[in-house]
This record gives structure tokens, sequence and C-alpha cells, in this order.
């Protein structure tokens, strides 16, 4: 026995030094993958995503974009809208909105742990200039009535189905986390630029776990660790640009992370 016990006493260095060493090789395999350690999407060139310049019928957008659950941007779909115009001023907003309680969350980066609280319009337009804070919060009903359906969405039945009007609203530097959604999105914009990295449901499982019950996949978009997910490195992702009157037709399930620019104001999500 004392001399088994001798051995192993022995043998620990020796196994220190190959943990290490193998520690050693994992960072190194890690620094040769594409985008190892940095933003999400540094891994390979994106591909386009359609881009309309007509607003489409109800049919042309079901069977071309809908049913083939295809991604497309909507270029000036809120064209001469006077929510395009109106929104676009605080003195607008906080005359006609400005006791309206909003859903407002703290640290532009998102994360699953933040301080989320509520306050009104007035007090949100008097401190998001200055603070790290942005709105994301279901749209009071007042907003609701000044905001214009797509014509595409008042046959079919699609009014029915309308689960969720959600608004964003910040002074511009906001990063989300990459998740999907169960549900198909319009994501609209009133003012600043947003943009957008999807990438197709089919290649979830070569991205890694995520946490199903929330749909976010816990990665640093702004550091990717390549060696945690390494076939992520295989992933072709899609780049849309939405800006000042653009909407984008996002359908359910495509994974996405999300950047609005600088300067920035609001987002509608249907």
């Amino acid at each position: 026995l004392h001399h088994t016990h001798s051995e192993d006493h022995k043998m620990r260095p020796l196994f220190l030094v190959l943990l290490l060493s193998f520690l050693q090789l994992l960072r190194c395999h890690g620094a040769d993958l594409p985008g190892h350690m940095q933003p999400l999407g540094s891994h390979r060139p994106p591909e386009s995503v359609p881009r309309l310049t007509h607003v489409p019928s109800a049919e042309e957008f079901h069977e071309n974009w809908e049913k083939a659950g295809q991604p497309v941007v909507l270029e000036g779909l809120l064209k001469g809208t006077e929510v395009l115009r109106n929104w676009q001023q605080d003195d607008y907003l906080r005359a006609q909105f400005g006791e309206d309680k909003l859903h407002v969350e703290q640290g532009k980066k998102e994360n699953s742990s933040g301080a989320v609280y509520f306050i009104s319009m007035a007090e949100f337009l008097d401190r998001y200039l200055k603070e790290d804070i942005y709105m994301v919060s279901d749209m009071p009903e007042a907003m609701r009535k000044e905001w214009p359906l797509p014509k595409f969405l008042l046959c079919g039945g699609y009014t029915q189905h309308l689960m969720f009007v959600y608004l964003w609203f910040s002074s511009g530097g906001t990063r989300s986390i990459l998740h999907s959604d169960s549900y198909e999105n319009l994501h609209c914009l009133v003012s600043g630029r947003k943009e957008f990295l999807l990438i197709e449901p089919k290649y979830t499982e070569t991205i890694g776990p995520e946490l199903q019950e929330f749909g976010f996949y816990p990665i640093d978009v702004d550091s990717v660790n390549m060696t945690a997910r390494p076939g992520l490195a295989e992933v072709p992702w899609h780049k849309a640009t939405v800006n000042e009157g653009d909407c984008l037709y996002l359908p359910y399930n495509w994974i996405h992370q999300v950047e609005f620019g600088w300067p920035a104001r609001q987002a509608v999500m249907l």
C-alpha cells in the first residue's frame, strides 16, 4: 500500500503537466477556428436577404414569403404614414402617451438577468438619452390605434392571429442575445437602423444546446468562444439591414440576433 501511495504521489506532477498541455491544445485549436473570440458572424461572410421595393399583395406575401418560410425586407412599407412623421418627435409622444406605463430594461446589451421595471413614457423620454436603458414593452392601446397594419395583413385571417405588438425604443447601441421565437414576426422601424443576423432553424442542433424554455443561446455575441461551439464555424448566416420606414418579415423559429444602430429610436414587432 505504501508503494502504491508513493507511485501515485510521483504521478501527480505528470498528470498536472498533461492536463495543462491538453488545455493549451484546446486554446490553440480554438484560436484556429474562424471567428474565435470575435463578434458573432465573424466566422464567415453573410448571405443576403431578399428586399422588396413594392408592397406585396396578400397572395404574393403568402405564397412567396410566409409559405416558403423565407425572410424578406419590405423597403419603405411605412413611407408616408402619420406614425413615421409623428413618432419621431419626443414632444408628440409625451403629449399623446406620456402617462402610459411601459416595460424598461437596464443595460443595452441584453441578458436574461438584467433589471426590469415599469415607468411612464414621459419618464422614459426624460432618461433614455442619458442612461443605459431601453424599452421593450407591449404597445399601449392608445399607440395601437395609431399603428397602421400593412394592407397584405388585412385579409386572409391574419388579424385574427395577431398575438403581440411590441415596442422597442432606445437611443441606439442595443444588442440582443442570440435567440429564436416560436411565432411569425414583422419588425418595422420608425427611425434608426437595425442589423439582423439570421440563421435558418435547421442549424439549431449544429450550433449546440440551447435553453429551450426561453429559446435563447448562452453565447456572448461580442466574443464567441468557438471552442465551446465548434459547429458554429460551419453555419451560414444571413444579414438583413432594416432602415427607417422598412419592415422585416421573419418566419418563426429563425434564429436571430439584432443590433440597433446609432442613432435609434423606435421599432415595432407584430
